[in-house]
């Protein structure tokens, strides 16, 4: 009898620990499935992540001190550009065309002639040499300053179309007394082509059929 009784709580025993063994590998179970479920929906959030960011295109911020990356437009609308980067891109064309001294005069120029097409760049280059610009900059200390009155753009179709209507004032630099500092009106008509994005290119842009033409009279401005 004695020896059943002992038998009895052996058994118990044992089935007790089976049980507590159970529990723990179901617990571990439960951990583990918690664990992938983590893991898996981490991968994808990721992958998602990472496909976003590989069908974009990198778009730069444009500030007076420096030119900073982002990522922005997809590239599925990469042949589009909003209104106010075509505005911006084609002001500071214009002024990197005209606003010069004796020292900015290579630098503005160059950038000007990076950001057009190659017959835009020589019919500029060809008036600028006749006109002897480079020596009314850098022997007659000329300094000439732009001031854009109004940018016209029509982005509706591709190219897009742009008429900039500037002041621009031609001063000597210590003969002021002399030379009355004088202020003209004029504009220019040009093409915007989508390019790629670069850092030396922020807008994505360039300018096609640049072209000098009489300013508009109000009642005669409309979109280009």
């Amino acid at each position: 009898m004695k020896n059943l009784k002992t038998e009895k709580r052996i058994n118990m025993k044992e089935r007790f620990n089976c049980d507590r063994l159970m529990r723990y590998v179901k617990a571990q179970q439960y951990v583990f499935v918690s664990v992938l479920a983590v893991s898996v929906v981490s991968n994808i959030y990721f992958a998602y992540r990472w496909q976003r960011a590989a069908f974009r295109e990198v778009t730069y911020f444009v500030t007076p001190d420096a030119t900073y990356p982002a990522f922005a437009s997809r590239k599925s609308s990469s042949k589009s550009r909003h209104k106010w980067e075509v505005e911006n891109f084609a002001e500071e064309l214009i002024v990197k065309m005209l606003d010069h001294s004796g020292d900015t005069y290579d630098e503005d120029l160059e950038y000007a002639l990076r950001m057009m097409d190659k017959e835009s760049g020589y019919k500029l280059l060809k008036q600028f040499i006749e006109d002897d610009l480079e020596a009314l900059y850098k022997q007659h200390n000329g300094v000439s300053n732009i001031i854009v009155k109004e940018v016209i753009v029509d982005t509706s179709r591709a190219p897009f179309e742009v008429l900039v209507i500037y002041d621009m004032q031609v001063r000597f630099v210590g003969m002021e007394k002399k030379i009355e500092p004088k202020v003209t009106r004029g504009a220019i008509f040009l093409q915007a082509i989508v390019v790629p994005r670069c850092k030396k290119n922020p807008y994505g842009l360039k300018a096609v059929r640049v072209t000098f033409v009489e300013p508009p009279k109000r009642e005669q401005r409309k979109k280009p």
